[in-house]
């Protein structure tokens, strides 16, 4: 089994692109407040589209191997929450994105952008 140091220390890429630590338990835990907001309609497929490209992200982030047809980037993931951010400007049926998701999503932002790989 891998060694959790890993999360711990910043890994170096290829071309000088460092990946700061990215703790798993903390995206499980924006997972799981993200999972636990009940919408329905677009707002429901947005988000689950969301956690999806997340948990996704985050796994490569703390060192999990996943499949090669299955990679996203930051700036997926970043697309998916400007996806649910435009929501009523694309259903008209949605006047306003429900309180609790703009929350999360703001969280897993945050989250993105701090530890999203930079070039170094």
């Amino acid at each position: 089994m891998r060694s959790l140091e890993a999360n711990k220390t910043n890994k170096e890429g290829v071309g000088g692109i460092k990946f700061p630590p990215a703790p798993r338990t903390t995206a499980i835990g924006l997972i799981a407040k993200l999972d636990a907001v009940n919408v329905l309609g677009p707002q429901m497929f947005e988000r689950d589209c969301l956690g999806y490209t997340f948990d996704l992200w985050s796994r490569s982030m703390s060192g999990i191997q996943t499949n090669s047809q299955e990679q996203v980037s930051a700036e997926d993931v970043l697309a998916d929450i400007r996806d649910i951010r435009d929501l009523p400007t694309r259903h008209p049926e949605v006047r306003e994105v429900d309180v609790d998701l703009l929350s999360a999503i703001a969280a897993i932002e945050t989250y993105v952008i701090e530890h999203r790989p930079t070039v170094q």
